[in-house]
């Protein structure tokens, strides 16, 4: 088995079909122009060395417009719901990290510097101890 990677990997879900939304809503243009998937990688490239995209099988054309450093992933179950896309895409995951976060792909406003701060408390909790954990960030205390 290799070693774990000693930065925080990110899997990032967007294998979903839209259904509610009507149309494909990682295409939809934000207010800058920019197509809600692209603005949302852009954000977690920022703070993650790796990170694995988890895609629909048909969503080939659309992974060609993303960064090449972009770990594309077409998860096998999409149609079965997010649960089996998040496990595609851990199993994915070409080495297996010390900490893994998830994230969807519909949510391009996530701050950066909330992510900044998750990595580093990540970092801290795997550096002080050998159990595991889970953050999960919070607004206003909830």
């Amino acid at each position: 088995m290799t070693p774990p990677v000693e930065t925080p990997a990110a899997v990032l879900l967007a294998a979903g079909e839209s259904r509610r939304f009507g149309s494909d809503k990682r295409k939809a243009r934000l207010s800058d122009g920019r197509p809600l998937l692209h603005a949302t990688v852009e954000v977690y490239a920022e703070h993650f060395d790796h990170l694995c995209l988890v895609l629909g099988r048909g969503d080939r054309a659309l992974a060609e417009s993303l960064p090449k450093s972009v770990h594309i992933l077409y998860s096998r179950n999409a149609e079965k719901g997010m649960g089996s896309s998040l496990a595609d895409g851990v199993s994915g995951l070409g080495e297996w990290p010390n900490s893994i976060f998830i994230g969807l792909a519909d949510m391009p406003f996530v701050q950066p510097a909330t992510l900044a701060r998750l990595v580093a408390k990540a970092i801290d909790k795997q550096a002080a101890s050998s159990e595991g954990f889970i953050l999960v960030p919070a607004y206003t205390g909830r």
